[in-house]
């Protein structure tokens, strides 16, 4: 009698793939993110009319087939300033993200590895987590502001210095998330095994402890393009941001609040494109959260 060839066991990615296209929310979440990053960063292909470039005569007209989304008070294509404010916005999102996440990722491995270190680092989260994040972001943007502008320029340093801020301010989450799941992990049998045997620190964190907190690491990361993207219009908004001439989603905004009542469509694009982007990620967070929790399928 012939024995029955066992199946290959199933890719642990292809269930989590499975799992996060029967979110509906996540899955359009991630086509709606998908679309507009594309549209962003193809915009000078997509629509090649310069953002920068000023023509009097056709100054605050409305939406039109040859300017789609009508024009600013000088004169400018504001389809083409919506993505290249797009392009500027998305990228602090991603950059801040990745600061952030690595960041919080090391204070909480440190933490719940490092015994010694755990009261330490979690006191300087609970310090952060005290302090109020605008107020704090905008005095870092006052105080570094000129010196990052003088030294980069003043389009990188003041990318440099938002960035930076962002991420500095918003580790904390990320932190005490991956702390909880590494002091929870170092009880495991797998973990006393490994360290019964002489493993070092250094190999168990990366070959044990690391992959098995990637699930709220990937949350984390959504959540935060999300809340980077918010900080960073809330401050282009306020006029603390990048320089006029420099088109973000919340300086879009700014610009048009002075026209709110004559052209309030110039309000609507820059604010429908920062709602769907954030409202796209978030949803990408909530189908990411369901389909990494063995708890939650079926």
């Amino acid at each position: 009698m012939t024995e029955r060839a066992l199946p290959p066991p199933r890719s642990p990615w292809r269930d989590l793939w499975q799992d996060f296209t029967r979110h509906r929310g996540a899955l359009l979440g991630a086509i709606v993110f998908t679309l507009i990053t594309l549209a962003v960063f193809l915009g000078p292909f997509i629509w090649p009319i310069d953002a920068g470039f000023i023509d009097p005569r056709i100054r605050n007209q409305g939406p039109s087939w040859a300017h789609p989304f009508g024009t600013d008070q000088l004169g400018r294509d504001t389809l083409a300033r919506v993505l290249s404010g797009g392009r500027i916005s998305i990228t602090v999102g991603l950059t801040a993200m990745a600061l952030s996440l690595g960041l919080g990722t090391l204070i909480g491995v440190l933490a719940g590895v490092i015994r010694w270190l755990d009261g330490p680092l979690m006191r300087l989260t609970d310090l952060f987590l005290s302090l109020p994040l605008l107020p704090l972001l905008l005095v870092m943007v006052m105080l570094f502001r000129e010196a990052l502008s003088a030294t980069f320029g003043p389009e990188a340093g003041i990318f440099l210095l938002i960035v930076a801020a962002i991420g500095l301010t918003s580790w904390m989450a990320t932190a005490r998330v991956v702390r909880a799941e590494v002091l929870a992990l170092k009880e495991r049998d797998f973990i006393l095994a490994a360290r019964s045997i002489g493993t070092p620190n250094a190999a168990l964190v990366t070959r044990h402890i690391l992959p098995n907190v990637l699930s709220p690491i990937l949350v984390s990361a959504t959540l935060g393009i999300a809340n980077a993207i918010i900080t960073e219009s809330a401050l282009s908004f306020l006029g603390l941001g990048f320089p006029p001439d420099f088109p973000t989603w919340g300086r879009l905004l700014n610009d048009a609040t002075i026209y709110i009542s004559d052209y309030p469509e110039r309000v609507i694009w820059p604010g429908v494109a920062i709602s769907l982007t954030v409202l796209s990620v978030n949803y990408m967070g909530d189908g990411l959260r369901d389909a990494l929790d063995p708890r939650g399928r079926r």
